[in-house]
């Protein structure tokens, strides 16, 4: 079973459209998203598809990690978010879906 959770918003900015603005001007971060998920996560499968259009600041992502196992929904989002601590600050908005390998 995948389990999602959203998260709209950017710390930086009280200005919503603003900091959609900037984060349009960050390149692709889908291949160090990735590679970083599969390294701190031992992450079986990771899909990370920028929903953005293009622009790089929102992000779909899709894991799947042992480590996950007997967690909370919060508690395997928060391995995610920790993971990807950096890379978070510089997007707008985040879906992010785990679950456990069979």
């Amino acid at each position: 079973m995948l389990r999602s959770l959203n998260i709209i918003g950017n710390a930086r900015s009280q200005r919503p459209h603003l900091a959609l603005r900037a984060a349009c001007f960050f390149s692709s971060k889908e291949g160090t998203m990735t590679k970083i998920l599969e390294e701190k996560l031992a992450a079986s499968k990771v899909l990370v598809e920028d929903i953005s259009g293009g622009c790089g600041s929102m992000f779909k992502l899709e894991i799947e990690s042992p480590h996950f196992k007997g967690l909370s929904m919060v508690k395997q989002h928060k391995l995610v978010t920790g993971a990807l601590k950096e890379e978070i600050g510089e997007m707008h908005g985040l879906t992010i879906q785990t679950k456990i390998p069979k």
